[in-house]
């Protein structure tokens, strides 16, 4: 079983994957897959305290869902689908040099006149 370490609140570590999300154990899970890392559950344990936070029966079926937090019923697990402008690979760093210059906002709001 795959042992997942939460270090501070969005950061996630397991098999040299290290990220930060908003929902850090979803994302791991999209990116353990993405890898190549075999379907399996996982447990993911506080790393001051080393207890188990959360358990996942399948990384494949978690990395199908995201949480959509702005309904007005509270949070609700949906289907993940990628951003359509994804520039690179789950887990990346928007420092890292494969990450192209994001448009300024003034940009943004001139394309979508």
């Amino acid at each position: 079983m795959l042992t997942a370490t939460l270090t501070r609140p969005g950061k996630i570590t397991a098999a040299d994957i290290t990220l930060t999300s908003r929902t850090p154990t979803l994302a791991l899970c999209r990116a353990l897959i993405e890898a190549g890392h075999p379907d399996g559950p996982m447990t993911v344990v506080d790393g001051a305290t080393g207890r188990p936070v959360m358990h996942v029966a399948a990384i494949a079926a978690a990395a199908k869902v995201t949480v959509l937090e702005n309904d007005s019923a509270g949070p609700r697990f949906r289907r993940w689908t990628p951003f359509p402008d994804a520039r690179v690979a789950p887990g990346v760093a928007s420092d890292d040099p494969r990450v192209p210059e994001a448009p300024s906002e003034t940009d943004a709001i001139l394309e979508a006149v």
